[in-house]
Parts: C-alpha cells; sequence; structure tokens
C-alpha cells in the first residue's frame, strides 16, 4: 500500500483543525459574547423570556393592558397658604363715605345724590315726620328701560321711567322718636346696553350726628 504523499497529510490535518474550530464555536460560545447584532429579528418570542424579568419600560406604549385602580393612599399634609389674591374691582354704586343728611321738612323731603350709574341715580330723603325722623332711598333715571331691584322687590326688579322716581316698597323707615337705628340693603342695576352693578349697604336715621344716612360698598 503506497503512503499517502506529505502534502496530503499537511492538507488532512489543516481540514481536521478547521473543523474543529468551527465545532467549538458553535457548541461553546463564550460568556457575553451574544449581543443585539448577533440576535435575528424577532428572534426572542415570549416563550423564551424568563416570567417576570421585563418590566413596563420595556413595552410600547399602550401595548400593556391597563390594571385596577389601587387603594386610595393616606391623605398628604396641609400644603402652605397661599398668597393673598388681588383685590376684586369696588362697585360703581359704592360710596367713599357715609353720605349723612338731616331732616328736613315734611315728606318727600330734601334729597341727596348717592351714587350714579349710568343715567340712574340713587338718591337719599331724610325728612321730618311730626317729631319722628322718615328716611326713604329711591331710584331716578334720565332714560327708560334701566331695570332696579331693591331689597324687599322682585327677583326680576323694576322697569324705571325717565324722570319718575321709585323707591322700594315700604322701605321708608319712620321711628316713633328719637331713637337710632338701622338696616342692611341691596340694590341692583341693569342697563339696556348690557352693563350692570349690584351694592349692598347699610341705611341708617338718628346717629352718626345726622338724622339720616347711608352707606353703600
Amino acid at each position: 500500500m503506497k503512503l499517502p504523499s506529505p502534502a496530503l497529510v499537511v492538507s488532512l490535518i489543516a481540514l481536521a483543525v478547521a473543523l474543529g474550530g468551527t465545532g467549538y464555536a458553535i457548541t461553546q460560545l463564550p460568556r457575553n459574547s451574544v449581543g443585539t447584532a448577533q440576535i435575528k429579528k424577532n428572534a426572542v418570542t415570549g416563550a423564551k423570556v424568563r416570567p417576570r424579568t421585563l418590566d413596563a419600560s420595556k413595552f410600547r406604549k399602550g401595548t400593556l393592558l391597563r390594571g385596577p385602580a389601587g387603594a386610595q393612599g393616606p391623605q398628604g399634609e396641609r400644603g402652605e397658604r397661599g398668597a393673598q389674591g388681588a383685590s376684586g374691582t369696588p362697585s360703581p354704586l359704592a360710596t367713599t363715605d357715609a353720605l349723612t343728611m338731616p331732616a328736613t321738612g315734611a315728606a318727600p323731603g330734601a334729597a341727596r345724590t348717592a351714587a350714579t350709574f349710568g343715567p340712574v341715580t340713587i338718591r337719599l330723603r331724610c325728612f321730618d315726620r311730626g317729631g319722628a325722623t322718615g328716611i326713604a332711598i329711591e331710584a331716578i333715571s334720565s332714560q327708560s328701560g334701566p331695570i332696579i331691584t331693591w331689597p324687599e322687590g322682585t327677583s326680576t326688579g323694576a322697569t324705571l321711567v325717565a324722570d319718575v322716581a321709585q323707591q322700594p316698597a315700604g322701605y321708608i323707615y319712620g321711628p316713633t322718636g328719637s331713637e337710632a337705628g338701622a338696616a342692611n340693603m341691596r340694590i341692583g342695576i341693569a342697563l339696556p346696553d348690557g352693563r350692570a352693578a349690584t351694592t349692598t349697604g347699610i341705611i341708617g336715621w338718628n346717629s352718626l350726628g345726622a338724622g339720616c344716612w347711608l352707606f353703600l360698598a
């Protein structure tokens, strides 16, 4: 039998080494040698992922179902007090000081202007009722159409007629003597052009050094 030539022996040895190296690379990969570049797209399926090893950040938004709401947590501590807000706009009917006047003559007595809003003027009247002070408040407009709402008026108010003074029903106070008194009141005015104003105030008599007085806020 003829022996193989040296060249053939070297070739066989080289082939064996090459085949052995390839087998090693396939069956015994070094630790941490496989990365993103070595993994084909969609090669890792759900069955190949260890349970409870992925959190929500690993999933595309909207792919996870929302679980039930958890129990309400304990109430937090009270926050710090906020800064004081800006002052509100004063009513156009507000008076800077109390309007005072003496009781003059019999009813309806003298009148003094307390506030003006558009064509509407609010006036205070103070008069003598035979040893007692009479006091009244009224509205008068230079144009017809404004609506006035008094403390004891209807919720819809009353429509003013040009140059005709109107007083709230029953809103004349007539003490039996010189005792002092006061009462709260509220006035609302709505103009035909859509503007409106409201005010609250106090009307009083035989005090503040005057027969009658009115203050609107």
